[in-house]
């Protein structure tokens, strides 16, 4: 899922085979086919981008775990319903999974791990709580290549939204995949600390598409508007319109309508300001669609 394992659980518990200081594991609770069948259905869900789906099934899934007292599986299922609702937006519901999550990580004698670290680091982050960002991905700056990385990256954003270039600078250096949406995206960051506007709009739109190709649709359009932003700065509001216009038409697709009407709104006025009235007038159209939905 995303970029964390499903069978976390699983690969933990091997993990701390033999730790003479962990507790009993409890015996493991009887197969429930129906709950499999759950998170089968879920992992195919949120493959396709159905993330609402896949949500409502976790959550069915770490229901009938609780119901059976396994909570090794509930763990897993909470942990991949926060990941659902992270890619949902919904910030506060998934925070609230993550504490289940480690809840029933207690409960199965296991302790935490660093993808679930990760996930609670990257929720704090967009709440803007940069110190507790900083010491949830600090103890998983030693993981293996991929969570190294991904630490490394919200380290970064913290760096960026703190104004330290050098912070950010060896947060991009740090990652595995160069042309990777996390790598883009620092790279933007870097360059609008640097006054480099037109090259941060690309590194955001860059990222965008990184974010789109892998179904966050959310995070592509949160990517689209830093690109807008920078256009925007950098003088060039015919740029900073079509990026917010293609930003609008997301959010008001994941019904986030104050999003929408948000960015939409600015898109009109600077293609106006540009003297570009195809944008302007799809703007308003886009607009006009947001007040006659139910």
């Amino acid at each position: 899922m995303s970029a964390f394992p499903f069978a976390f659980v699983a690969a933990l518990a091997l993990a701390l085979a033999g730790c003479a200081s962990a507790p009993p594991k409890p015996p493991a609770a009887a197969p429930d086919p129906t709950a499999e069948r759950a998170q089968r259905l879920a992992r195919a869900a949120y493959a396709a981008g159905d993330h609402r789906q896949a949500a409502y099934l976790y959550r069915d899934a770490a229901l009938r775990a609780e119901a059976r007292d396994d909570p090794a599986a509930a763990a897993d299922a909470r942990y991949d319903l926060a990941v659902s609702l992270l890619r949902l937006d919904d910030v506060d519901a998934a925070l609230v999974e993550v504490d289940r999550a480690r809840a029933a990580l207690r409960l199965s004698g296991r302790p935490t791990f660093a993808e679930l670290d990760l996930l609670e680091a990257a929720l704090r982050y967009r709440r803007g709580e940069w110190d507790t960002v900083l010491r949830l991905a600090a103890d998983a700056r030693a993981g293996d290549g991929a969570v190294a990385a991904r630490a490394a990256y919200l380290r970064g954003l913290v760096a960026a939204e703190r104004r330290d270039a050098a912070g950010v600078e060896t947060a991009l250096t740090a990652q595995t995949d160069p042309t990777g949406a996390e790598a883009e995206e620092l790279r933007g960051r870097l360059a609008l600390l640097q006054g480099r506007d037109a090259e941060a709009a690309s590194a955001f739109e860059r990222a965008a598409d990184r974010r789109r190709e892998a179904l966050d649709y959310g995070g592509m359009a949160r990517l689209l508007v830093a690109a807008g932003q920078a256009a925007e700065r950098g003088r060039d509001p015919a740029r900073a319109a079509a990026l917010y216009l293609r930003a609008g038409g997301t959010f008001a697709t994941r019904e986030r309508p104050v999003e929408a009407r948000r960015w939409l709104t600015r898109a009109e006025q600077l293609a106006r300001e540009a003297r570009q009235p195809g944008l302007a007038a799809e703007a308003r159209a886009r607009l006009g669609a947001l007040e006659t939905r139910p």
